[in-house]
């Protein structure tokens, strides 16, 4: 997984961190969705509260850098987290009415976190790195 985080880093430390943190998350939840026996293993139910927990403190705080800089796109980011959020609400509204298993969704919830949290990293966390990078040095007057 070192070699994937590497490769998803932004620039901003803090925001890569939490990145590998959110990663970690989601990869315990693919492992634990696949090894999934029944739907009255609570383990998925776990990592779901985990995301959603973990999800707010970081998209908060990035919310909060992209106002600090002035990026123009923040609007459009904060909808981008809240497909997100929805998403993981949506699988947590599931499990709690124990369908999750019976319709199948594990796997799905495992492919939709790991895709989207990748290509967001990739596209829009990418192009605020760029943004504050750009910035720093404007101001620098390099």
């Amino acid at each position: 997984m070192d070699s994937l985080l590497a490769k998803y880093q932004i620039g901003l430390p803090l925001i890569d961190e939490q990145h590998a943190r959110f990663m970690q998350i989601i990869e315990d939840a693919v492992k634990k969705i696949s090894a999934q026996k029944n739907s009255k293993d609570i383990a998925v139910f776990d990592l779901v509260q985990d995301l959603k927990q973990y999800s707010t403190v970081h998209f908060l705080y990035e919310e909060n850098q992209m106002k600090k800089h002035n990026w123009p796109e923040l609007a459009t980011h904060k909808q981008l987290h809240e497909i997100f959020k929805k998403k993981v609400l949506e699988f947590s509204t599931l499990i709690n009415s124990s369908s999750l298993m019976n319709a199948g969704k594990p796997k799905e919830l495992a492919i939709f976190l790991k895709e989207w949290f990748l290509n967001h990293i990739q596209r829009d966390d990418r192009k605020f790195a760029e943004f504050v990078q750009q910035k720093a040095i404007t101001s620098r007057g390099v």
